[in-house]
């Protein structure tokens, strides 16, 4: 779970941790729910594991019926497994597009996609009114300052 950097490294396994953090916590299943929220938030930023794959810790005890996905952590034998079951539902590829149609843009690829609609002279005209909230150069003088005094700063 982690490691402590040096000549010896030990790695702390989750029985271990859930028995410590319940001194604190006076439950062993507070404990370990105190564990798990602990690595979904990315503060376990090191993890020893053997077998198959990496489970990343931001991922432990997730389930999601729908995909057919469950990562289950077994304190006990601190383990972590990543499980496939069938999904609830099946999402084919027209499904997909028309749930995607039903989410908002992005208000600035709206924008950009209007703009780009516009016939040119508008484009010009909606750019010239932007411009006209810009402030104007803070040091329009050479470089050893401005006509008003103002020195030049890098």
């Amino acid at each position: 779970m982690a490691g402590i950097e040096g000549d010896l490294t030990i790695w702390v396994l989750l029985h271990d941790a859930v028995l410590l953090v319940e001194r604190y916590t006076k439950s062993n299943l507070e404990a370990q729910w105190l564990i798990l929220e602990y690595a979904n938030k990315r503060h376990f930023t090191e993890c020893r594991f053997s077998g198959g794959q990496f489970i990343d810790p931001r991922f432990w005890n997730a389930h999601h019926p729908r995909f057919g996905l469950y990562i289950p952590v077994d304190f006990r034998n601190s383990t972590v497994t990543r499980l496939r079951a069938e999904p609830t539902e099946y999402l084919l590829p027209e499904m997909l597009v028309e749930k995607l149609k039903e989410l908002p843009a992005p208000a600035a690829r709206r924008e950009r996609h209007a703009r780009r609609s516009m016939p040119p002279e508008a484009r010009l005209a909606a750019r010239a009114e932007m411009l006209e909230h810009v402030p104007p150069q803070l040091n329009q003088g050479d470089s050893r300052g401005a006509e008003d005094g103002r020195g030049y700063r890098h």
